[in-house]
């Protein structure tokens, strides 16, 4: 799931001043896994999963925020 979840924090970064839905798709998409996964799976792997997605997604969306501090910094000369 960590590549649809980067792709769609990507998409939203690049789209932000525009008319976008894709913070929507992405809670949709989490959303739509966590129901699938809450009814497979027993409370203590649910919890164990659920917890190692908002790692990666808070991991992804600080790569996301450090690489585009990077991009806007102005070159020191």
């Amino acid at each position: 799931m960590e590549p649809a979840v980067r792709r769609f924090l990507r998409e939203g970064a690049e789209l932000l001043n525009q008319d976008c839905n894709s913070v929507d798709r992405l809670m949709q998409y989490l959303d739509g896994n966590l129901i699938i996964l809450h009814e497979n799976l027993n409370a203590e792997n649910f919890e164990r999963i659920l917890s190692a997605m908002w790692t990666s997604v808070a991991g992804s969306l600080l790569e996301l925020v450090e690489t585009s501090l990077e991009v806007r910094r102005p070159a020191i000369p």
